[in-house]
């Protein structure tokens, strides 16, 4: 899903012993999804930062607390490598995504959790969101759920843990739910 994108546009760890993307999370902020979706965010978006107008990510509701996210490239060639699901997370108010990654090159693969602050949402019916990547380096080193929620809440107004904004568009809105 978002991984492939990530892989690409961000800095790799340069070491085996280190996960490939130096902000990844072994572990979500909940272990469970608790915080429920909305159900306009389903469509397909276009992440404004991606120039190639073939790229985007079809979301669609997974129950009333996930997301399932298939990222497609080069035109929906990739559909089986790149579907996984997301859900969000709430720390004191402030929203978050669990985004998982994987790594389809390093040897074994490292799977983790980009978790992304929730900046912006168009409301009410969710056509433009923004997100800010949380890059603290000190993520991959939690050893819970818990632990790293206590660090994200500790931390939470600490601009030094947050890398770049991300900005998504809906291109079209799935209708089913109306």
């Amino acid at each position: 899903m978002l991984s492939f994108y990530l892989l690409l546009l961000l800095a790799f760890s340069p070491t085996e012993k280190e996960p490939p993307v130096r902000f990844l999370s072994e572990y979500q902020l909940d272990e469970h999804p608790n915080t429920e979706t909305d159900i306009h965010m389903q469509g397909i978006w276009k992440l404004k930062e991606d120039t190639n107008a073939n790229n985007y990510f079809v979301v669609e509701r997974d129950g009333s607390y996930r997301f399932s996210i298939t990222y497609m490239n080069r035109g929906g060639d990739n559909r089986g490598l790149e579907h996984s699901t997301a859900f969000f997370s709430e720390v004191d108010g402030v929203k978050f995504l669990n985004a998982p990654y994987r790594s389809f090159f390093n040897e074994p693969s490292f799977r983790g959790t980009v978790l992304l602050r929730v900046d912006e949402v168009d409301v009410p019916h969710c056509w433009d969101v923004t997100f800010t990547l949380v890059t603290d380096p000190n993520l991959y080193k939690m050893k819970s759920s818990a632990e790293l929620r206590a660090y994200i809440r500790q931390h939470l107004k600490d601009p030094a843990i947050y890398g770049k904004q991300l900005h998504f568009r809906k291109k079209f809105e799935f209708n089913s739910f109306r």
